[in-house]
């Protein structure tokens, strides 16, 4: 994702090519990590404070996303997700995200990795629509110079590791840890394990 403008509190010009981490595959050996960086080692999490100190906006949510990572034998490293809105009278964005259409595939009976989804609400409106829908571009999560005003929020999810081995394999323990965690939810641990009210099936 990137963004730039003026600031309205030093009315100096900035701009960022922000990073977020998404989930790795599963191995044979282990579950995938969890929002990592991967492509660029040397990009670290920015704290919320001082991208919000940096940058007109005000992060309303980010995490984990829940149930992002693909079930199996190992699970998929859960996505991250972020909630922004826009403080300043416009930014200018741009972004060039992958996996939208496209899941990253399992291996060896392991299911798919959650999908990227990058969506905007304009200010005054109660739903997130895709970028197509509210500009016009070509593409939901690959475009250039959208300009987006104070009050309009974008919310965005990048995308999760696929699993690894079949789902019926996994340690019935590790589903328990994985739900009481908050990593995956009550009914993907029952629709992706048959795992429910504390048993697996």
């Amino acid at each position: 994702l990137l963004f730039g403008g003026t600031h309205p509190d030093t009315g100096r010009y900035y701009s960022n090519y922000n990073f977020d981490g998404h989930g790795t595959g599963a191995t044979a050996a282990k579950d995938g990590n969890d929002g990592e960086i991967t492509r660029h080692s040397n990009c670290r999490n920015t704290p919320i404070e001082v991208f919000e100190h940096r940058y007109p906006l005000l992060t309303l949510r980010y995490g984990l996303a829940r149930d992002s990572g693909g079930a199996g034998r190992h699970r998929g490293g859960l996505s991250t997700e972020r909630i922004m809105r826009v403080t300043a009278p416009e930014i200018t964005f741009s972004a060039l995200f992958d996996r939208c259409k496209l899941a990253a595939p399992g291996l060896f009976g392991g299911q798919e990795g959650g999908r990227t989804e990058l969506m905007v609400k304009r200010r005054g409106e109660a739903e997130f629509r895709s970028f197509p829908e509210v500009f016009g571009v070509k593409s939901p999560t690959k475009f250039t110079n959208v300009v987006l005003h104070r009050g309009d929020e974008l919310y965005y999810r990048t995308p999760g590791g696929a699993g690894f081995g079949p789902p019926s394999e996994r340690d019935p323990a590790l589903i328990a840890e994985d739900v009481r965690e908050g990593y995956i939810s009550a009914a993907a641990a029952e629709r992706d394990y048959g795992f429910k009210n504390g048993s697996g099936s």
